[in-house]
């Protein structure tokens, strides 16, 4: 356990660089999840036309979560200009703003 510990660790470590860089850490965890699982969720050929909400909130990391809390951070992260919607009504597509803006400091 130690050893797979260390290595999460490192892992971790990475990532908070990672998301530092970006502008990322700025955000609740619960909006970098749910910017995540986005991401995950959204195939190649689905970049343009982008997905819906319920199509993200079925995966794993977010599946769990408060669906108050779910539906804050998505749209926070709509307002921030990380997400745009593609199309209106019920089952509204979003996708990844192809030039987003940084997250605030």
């Amino acid at each position: 356990m130690i050893r797979e510990l260390s290595t999460m660790a490192k892992m971790r470590t990475i990532l908070w660089e990672m998301e530092t860089g970006l502008g990322l850490d700025q955000l609740s965890q619960s909006e970098r999840d749910v910017l995540y699982a986005f991401r995950l969720q959204t195939e190649e050929d689905e970049e343009e036309t982008g997905i819906t909400r319920d199509r993200v909130r079925r995966y794993p990391t977010v599946a769990e979560m408060p669906h108050a809390t779910f539906h804050r951070a998505f749209s926070k992260l709509v307002s921030m200009g990380l997400l745009e919607q593609t199309s209106q009504g019920r089952a509204s597509n979003y996708r990844l703003k192809a030039e987003a803006p940084r997250a605030p400091a």
